[in-house]
């Protein structure tokens, strides 16, 4: 790990044309709240729906999959990440497992997670007997 932290940091200082984006940073994301749910953008232009798998385990959501560039060209530079990638996010402990809805358009996943409704402290009765 330590060696490919170096070698993207002396390709970044050289500029060795060859590492721009890694799978540590693709596809871009942003996460925003709304009050009753969170909704993710996966920006990912130039797949198909068929190239994501989405898991989730307990609260990480991990988004991977494969980009295949076709162009077989020899560049000198390349800007375009091709091959797998992972993303795990860290959702907030208080979405709903089973209300995560997911469409991709134009280049955009688009994922809303529900929030689980909120638990109010319940007033219990006691009885005398």
């Amino acid at each position: 790990k330590a060696f490919d932290e170096l070698h993207h940091e002396l390709n970044r200082w050289l500029g060795s044309g060859n590492e721009c984006y890694t799978q540590k940073t693709f596809p871009a994301i942003r996460l925003g709240e709304a009050k009753e749910h969170y909704q993710l953008f996966v920006f990912a232009p130039g797949l198909k729906k068929e190239d994501f798998e989405l898991t989730l385990n307990k609260n990480i959501l991990e988004i991977s999959g494969k980009r295949e560039l076709k162009e077989k060209a020899n560049y000198t530079k390349q800007e375009r990440f091709s091959g797998e990638f992972a993303r795990k996010i860290k959702l907030p402990e208080n979405v709903d497992p089973e209300k995560i809805e997911a469409t991709y358009k134009n280049g955009v996943l688009s994922l809303t997670i529900q929030k689980r409704p909120e638990q109010k402290p319940r007033q219990i009765e006691i009885n005398i007997k």
